[in-house]
C-alpha cells in the first residue's frame, strides 16, 4: 500500500462482470453481522487478475475470493454508488433505447438480466483507523448497462403489429 495518498485516475472497466448487486441499498447481514447498512447501494466487479495487483498496489480494496461453481479464486473490487455529493451518470439501454436512471429508478438494476456492463469508478481516498493505512473506495462515477431481452420481449419490440387486425 502507498505510504502517500497518490493522485489516482477513474478506472474503466469495460464489458464488466458484476454480481452481488444491491442498487436498491437493502441491509445486508452475514453470520448475524451487519455487512451492509441499509440504504447503502453497493455491487461488485470482478477485475482481471493481469491488473489486481497494480491496483492493490496503488491502495484500491482489491479482494479475492473463492468461486464455488469451478474452485477457482478471482479477483473483484466492491463499488459503492451515492448520489450526493456527486450525482452518477447511469443509462440501461433496452433494444438501443438509452434512459437515464434517477436515484428512485437505480434500484431496478437488482432485477435485470445484464447483456454487458461498462463502468467509470471514481477513486476515493479514506483512512483505515484499525489499520492505521490509506486506502481507496470506489465509487461509481459512469455506468452503461445493457439489458437482456427475453426471447419474447426481443420478439415483441421486433415485431410490426397490424394495427388494423381486430382482437377477437
Amino acid at each position: 500500500m502507498p505510504k502517500e495518498r497518490i493522485r489516482l485516475d477513474d478506472l474503466e472497466i469495460r464489458d464488466a462482470h458484476i454480481f452481488a448487486k444491491n442498487f436498491k441499498g437493502d441491509e445486508k447481514r452475514q453470520n448475524g453481522r451487519v455487512v451492509n447498512s441499509k440504504g447503502t447501494r453497493t455491487f461488485c466487479v470482478e477485475i482481471n487478475p493481469d491488473i489486481a495487483q497494480s491496483l492493490r498496489d496503488d491502495g484500491w480494496n482489491i479482494t479475492m475470493r473463492l468461486d464455488q461453481e469451478n474452485g477457482e479464486m478471482f479477483c473483484y473490487l466492491p463499488v459503492e454508488l451515492r448520489y450526493r455529493p456527486v450525482h452518477p451518470d447511469i443509462y440501461i439501454i433496452t433494444n438501443g433505447v438509452k434512459k437515464n436512471l434517477e436515484e428512485d429508478q437505480v434500484h431496478q438494476l437488482d432485477q435485470r438480466k445484464l447483456r454487458k456492463v461498462d463502468l467509470v469508478l471514481h477513486p476515493h481516498w479514506w483512512h483505515d483507523e484499525d489499520n492505521n493505512e490509506w486506502r481507496v473506495k470506489a465509487f461509481l462515477a459512469e455506468g452503461w448497462f445493457y439489458i437482456q431481452l427475453s426471447r419474447f420481449a426481443e420478439e415483441w419490440e421486433n415485431s410490426q403489429m397490424d394495427e388494423e387486425a381486430p382482437f377477437d
